[in-house]
């Protein structure tokens, strides 16, 4: 009986995951220009509509495990929530990049990087699958669904670590099948950040498949998790 119920529920969640949504890619790619969009309308309130993630974004910050004179990428950095934290890490002989492809998001990190002296502190506009990255120590893939989903994308960021670099993500998932209310909770907020649902089984396959094996926790009943890893060059 618990195996027919999995097995409805399974079916279901596909069900649900293929039904069109407002703002999410039907095609089931992700959409720069839309994400684009989006967050240059949403950036004067973003910081407001994500104080309860902290406690994962923090957690993915740790994985990093950051020490002075080091080089970290914040992809997609947003409006610069993590920025003080990976500048303090690094300190005043290592760098921070950010890099984020909405203008409206990087004035506000930029606003945020000067009004708390982080000197250390470099910001990229543009699509981090197009852009030149510098070569760096760690990255950091903080509640950047799209990017993760976008598999030239995450090659190009591994390709700018050097050897045995470290990469963390942290965001939104599925859950269990089973659990069809937190489920249906991730479907109708995820929309508001992401363009695409593919993957949110498993946000983090395409960085696993570029960088090595990652250590995957879930927080939140499942709806959330920090993935993190050492990148293995063959």
């Amino acid at each position: 009986m618990s195996q027919l119920i999995a097995a409805l529920d399974e079916k279901r969640l596909r069900r649900f995951q293929r039904s069109d949504t407002p703002g999410v890619s039907p095609n089931n790619t992700p959409s720069p220009e839309a994400a684009r969009q989006r967050y240059d309308e949403t950036a004067n309130r973003y910081d407001l509509t994500t104080r309860l993630l902290a406690r994962p974004r923090r957690q993915a910050f740790e994985a990093l495990g950051l020490r002075a004179g080091e080089t970290v990428l914040d992809i997609a950095c947003g409006t610069g929530l993590n920025l003080s934290a990976l500048s303090r890490a690094v300190g005043s002989s290592g760098h921070v990049v950010g890099a984020d492809i909405s203008a409206g998001m990087l004035a506000r990190a930029k606003a945020r990087a000067t009004a708390e002296g982080l000197g250390n502190v470099e910001l990229l506009l543009g699509d981090v699958s197009k852009i030149e990255l510098p070569d760096a120590d760690a990255a950091l893939f903080s509640f950047t669904h799209d990017v993760l989903r976008t598999p030239v994308a995450v090659r190009a960021v591994v390709a700018s670590l050097r050897s045995s670099g470290r990469v963390a993500a942290a965001g939104v998932k599925y859950a269990h099948p089973a659990a069809i209310p937190i489920n249906l909770a991730v479907r109708a907020v995820a929309p508001r950040f992401i363009t695409t649902r593919e993957g949110l089984r498993r946000p983090w396959s395409n960085l696993a498949e570029a960088a090595g094996p990652l250590k995957v926790e879930s927080l939140l009943f499942g709806s959330l998790y920090v993935a993190s890893g050492r990148v293995l060059r063959t």
